[in-house]
């Protein structure tokens, strides 16, 4: 890996939400259910303070009968968040965030 990827990695891996941010006072994911991804996610995002908690979790089927969970998180308002939100950090993780 290089420095940057170790970098991002290690500072904003499980920041990477698939859909971003979409305000300040509210927060969705849409995450594949598999090995676990979004509790890693959400657990991340707790540790470093953007998220206070889950308010609702939403299961769907999709067309291809593909499971994957819309969550609503509560960020903390205390964190600004910018205008891209997480958007910059979805693209070197494609494996991990596939809507």
């Amino acid at each position: 890996m290089t420095e940057m990827q170790v970098q991002s990695k290690d500072k904003l891996f499980m920041l990477a939400i698939n859909r971003g941010i979409t305000t300040r006072t509210r927060l969705f994911a849409e995450l594949e259910l598999r090995n676990g991804s979004f509790q890693r996610i959400f657990e991340r995002l707790k540790k470093l303070g953007y998220v206070k908690r889950i308010k609702r979790n939403i299961y769907a089927l999709t067309t291809k009968g593909k499971s994957f969970i819309t969550t609503e998180l509560e960020p903390n308002p205390d964190v600004a968040f910018g205008s891209q939100g997480f958007q910059d950090y979805i693209e070197p993780f494609p494996e991990v965030f596939q809507a």
